[in-house]
């Protein structure tokens, strides 16, 4: 009997809402409004870790726990950058011809496919690809 993994990636999106928080908990703690925003991001990725800790307990505890964990934001921007997702799922795929489809798809993101190149041995193919910048 063939036993199947599917590879499974928790996104946490929207992880940047949690600046409102942060922002309320420092002006809790008696700073204004304007130094609250400045300092919002440090106490926003403080929340962010927290949040993706917890969830982490949760689910690493189940009989088939997720391969990889990914938090998301900015993604509602057009110019939204999507690398890390992408990195994630190829990283996520155990067969190297999924491995494939996945950056022979995304061709347009050099560095992606380049660094997929060298984890797989096959950098050679893809200099002599990319040799067309001489």
């Amino acid at each position: 009997m063939r036993i199947c993994t599917v590879p499974v990636i928790v996104l946490l999106t929207k992880a940047d809402t949690l600046n409102l928080d942060a922002v309320q908990e420092l002006m809790r703690r008696g700073l204004t409004v304007d130094d609250a925003m400045k300092e919002a991001p440090m106490v926003e990725k403080q929340l962010q870790k927290g949040c993706l800790e917890k969830i982490k307990g949760w689910l690493n505890e189940l009989k088939f726990p997720p391969q990889n964990y990914l938090m998301l934001t900015g993604m509602e921007q057009e110019s939204a950058d999507c690398e890390g997702l992408l990195k994630c799922t190829a990283n996520a795929l155990t067969e190297e011809g999924l491995q494939g489809l996945l950056v022979s798809s995304q061709q347009s993101n050099l560095g992606l496919c380049m660094e997929f190149a060298i984890m797989r041995g096959a950098c050679t193919m893809w200099l002599i690809r990319l040799d067309w910048t001489n």
